[in-house]
């Protein structure tokens, strides 16, 4: 059995590599494959999806497009992912807007949501009260 340790390690870098270059090869193809999946809304985007369990589900947000013709858009967080520790993704915030648009924000997007509708809602306020 001379040498086996080596062969076992030249494998494992072998497989290293091939993911690498698999992963290589999605990062490539993703934006290709979202763009798709986009059309044919997949159902199992649904997957881990969890509409309880985090503080934010239900809260009103707004987001500000600067660029849009209609910068500013209310809506409401109605499910959250929780963090993938494999693929170390941090939490997404899935927000349906009022006007029928839907995204996921980051948790640095949906805390600047949270805390921009704060704003919002007192502006709404001190002009009620006037």
């Amino acid at each position: 059995g001379e040498g086996g340790e080596g062969e076992g390690a030249v494998a494992t870098d072998k497989g290293a590599l091939a993911e690498a270059e698999l992963k290589q090869r999605l990062r490539e193809l993703l934006p290709i494959i979202s763009a798709d999946m986009a059309d044919d809304e997949v159902v199992n985007q649904d997957e881990g999806w969890l509409d309880e369990g985090h503080e934010w589900v239900g809260r009103q947000v707004l987001r500000v497009f600067p660029e849009a013709a209609n910068p500013q858009s209310l809506g409401k967080i109605t499910r959250w992912l929780p963090p993938n520790e494999e693929t170390s993704e941090g939490a997404l915030f899935h927000v349906v807007h009022d006007d029928g648009d839907a995204e996921d924000l980051e948790l640095g997007e949906a805390e600047a949501a949270l805390e921009d509708v704060g704003f919002f809602e007192d502006d709404e306020d001190e002009a009620m009260s006037e």
